[in-house]
């Protein structure tokens, strides 16, 4: 047709099969949301051949859907959703119904087709996130006491000798039992709730089948499923997952299942319309939550029964494109686009994200482990080598994925106090996980009276450090640690230097210094540097385990004041913190060795913001010490 552009693909779904199959439709809906277009059959629906075209002048989608025949005379709807404006269906041919979208490109696009037993569902709603549908999603958490692992950017500090004044942790309630309904509609392995009744929905996602096994327990839905914060609890040990903007057709919940002599599951029906599913069972840390590629049917089950054939539309694929992007400085977004629709789970640690790609071959490589020296299997990870760090992502540690064949596992590291949402495109081929610095504004917190900090200013006289185009790291190691004490001081924190001016001061005198003036903590300020220009960013080193607390908290603060990559935190044998009895840290700043960095690092607004960082750490360390002391004396009580 003249003036129109014309584009015809096949799609199919499920698996290709030789064999022809028929279909008639009975009926058409739209449910009360407008963003689903329901077809319901006589028959299950097979695997089915649609053809699809798209169409301009107005802009609309048609699907052809083969052998198959309308029982009722054609029909149009006008909808109220905005982006998409009306649905027609008609017999087009004697063998072939049409089914015709028209509205806004970019909602037609995004259309996703899924079948479920005696239903074809068109998935109208436009994505509210650029990125996709949105799969997992932790909240802020509420700002109740002090999280020491977070950033603030103002501390109030309070000096105190009153151990009961000190603050104390909030604890939450478990509620994972609470407002489950008592229905006896399920009370046997192996059981199936089905309750379809109308099209009348009454959320994101509509619960309307449960199939229990011994494995675990799948759910089937209209809408769109999503997860919020897999957890584990113990006594009994228990798995919970929270289904957010989830109800289960009817609006009833099904009783407890029980799927072994020793495991069930609960649901629990809470007030902001979501769902909570828990898994009582003594190998509760076992079990995973998986949504689908299709987004309709959410699977848990123990890590050890999980394989990618047991998913629609999963098949092995291979990865066509990573990116981590840094948006803004407290957001990067990393990408993983496959061939095919990935089947996935993720978990998160505190301070790691573990995502399992069960359908994501990255081929297998032996190394050695530096640590025990053993050959190991590891994932093929050479793409990282052209994927520049972030503030928030540094690498990945990919390995095989248990006993799935082909799938693998993706450790990536995340600070604490990092608020992680994950979101998957409409064919599920890409999956995006956002990673934000969670900050906070100001916050009171309480430290000893009398708390002392040693800061050590890295090299000195004689000893320049690193150097490049005539600017010293010595002399940035002494201004930086001068704005520190400066800092400290002002909260009320005493602080003795090992030089402050450019003198020479040998390793063992300044870890001599330390040691006899019995500092509560310890810390080194140097520069790092390279033979090549090209690194940057921001590392914190220690060496004994009292000082891996003390290390996280400072180098927390320190990544996310500062405008520089984060490199993490690294146990190294330096001198100065090997040989010092109290908890001890060296932090480099930046690398003199990196023009642009350099350049930054001696301006004076990168040096105050340096120091700021790495005090509030320290605050936040000796204030989380006086609480833990305030504990341990309330307990001896």
């Amino acid at each position: 047709m003249k003036g129109t552009a014309f584009l015809i693909a096949i799609v199919m779904f499920f698996v290709t099969c030789s064999e022809t199959f028929a279909l008639t439709i009975s009926s058409s809906s739209m449910d009360s949301s407008q963003k689903m277009f329901i077809l319901t059959t006589k028959e299950k629906v097979p695997p089915i051949h649609l053809k699809k075209m798209v169409l301009n002048n107005p802009h609309r989608v048609v699907y052809d859907l083969e052998n198959t025949v309308l029982a009722n005379t054609k029909a149009q709807i006008e909808t109220t959703n905005p982006a998409v404006k009306s649905v027609r269906i008609a017999q087009f041919s004697p063998d072939s119904v049409r089914i015709v979208f028209t509205g806004e490109p970019s909602a037609l696009d995004q259309i996703r087709i899924n079948t479920v037993h005696n239903m074809i569902i068109f998935n109208m709603s436009k994505p509210v996130d650029k990125y996709g549908t949105t799969v997992y999603a932790e909240k802020t958490p509420p700002q109740q006491d002090v999280d020491y692992y977070s950033y603030y950017e103002e501390l109030n500090v309070i000096m105190s000798n009153n151990l009961s004044k000190a603050p104390s942790k909030y604890c939450p309630i478990d509620k994972s039992y609470s407002n489950v309904c008592k229905t006896p509609e399920i009370s046997s392995t192996g059981a199936v709730w089905n309750s379809i009744e109308t099209v009348k929905l009454q959320a994101q996602y509509n619960i309307f089948n449960i199939e229990a096994s011994l494995n675990g327990v799948v759910l089937q839905g209209l809408g769109t499923a999503s997860l919020a914060s897999p957890f584990y609890l113990s006594n009994p040990s228990r798995f919970v997952v929270d289904l957010p903007n989830t109800a289960f057709r009817g609006g009833k919940a099904p009783s407890e299942i029980q799927i072994s002599p020793k495991e069930k599951i609960r649901f629990g029906v809470q007030p902001d319309n979501t769902i909570r599913v828990t898994i009582e069972s003594p190998e509760a840390q076992k079990y995973k939550a998986i949504v689908s590629p299709d987004l309709i049917s959410v699977s848990i089950q123990k890590n050890n029964n999980l394989q990618y054939a047991n998913f629609p539309y999963a098949h092995m694929t291979t990865m066509e494109k990573f990116q981590a992007i840094q948006e803004g400085k407290q957001t990067t977004v990393v990408k993983i686009k496959a061939k095919r629709p990935l089947a996935h789970s993720i978990k998160r640690n505190p301070e790691e994200i573990e995502l399992a790609l069960y359908n994501l071959n990255m081929g297998v490589k032996m190394v050695t482990d530096p640590k025990t020296q053993k050959t190991v299997k590891k994932g093929n990870d050479d793409f990282l080598k052209s994927v520049p760090m972030t503030k928030q992502f540094k690498t990945i540690d990919i390995t095989p994925l248990g006993n799935n064949t082909g799938g693998s596992l993706w450790r990536i590291p995340v600070k604490r106090a990092s608020i992680v949402s994950e979101q998957l495109s409409s064919d599920g081929t890409e999956l995006t996980l956002i990673i934000a610095d969670n900050i906070y504004k100001a916050k009171d917190i309480v430290i000893k009276s009398g708390a002392t900090v040693m800061i050590d200013p890295g090299h000195g006289g004689t000893d320049v450090g690193a150097t490049r185009e005539g600017i010293n790291e010595k002399d940035i190691n002494l201004d930086v640690s001068k704005q520190l004490k400066t800092y400290l001081e002002s909260k009320g924190v005493k602080v003795i230097m090992t030089r402050d001016t450019d003198v020479f001061i040998p390793l063992p005198e300044r870890v001599s210094k330390a040691n006899s003036a019995s500092p509560d903590v310890f810390v080194s300020v140097h520069v790092n540097s390279s033979q090549s220009s090209t690194p940057v960013g921001l590392e914190t080193h220690w060496y004994r385990v009292e000082s891996q607390k003390f290390a996280k908290i400072v180098h927390n603060n320190l990544s996310l004041g500062v405008d520089s990559p984060d490199r993490g935190i690294i146990q190294s044998q330096f001198y100065v913190i090997n040989h010092t009895v109290m908890p001890a840290v060296l932090v480099e700043i930046g690398f003199i060795s990196n023009p642009d960095e350099r350049c930054d690092m001696i301006k004076p607004q990168r040096k105050y913001t340096t120091a700021k960082s790495i005090g509030n750490g320290i605050l936040l360390y000796l204030a989380m010490e006086y609480e833990n002391e305030a504990k341990v004396k309330t307990n001896g009580k």
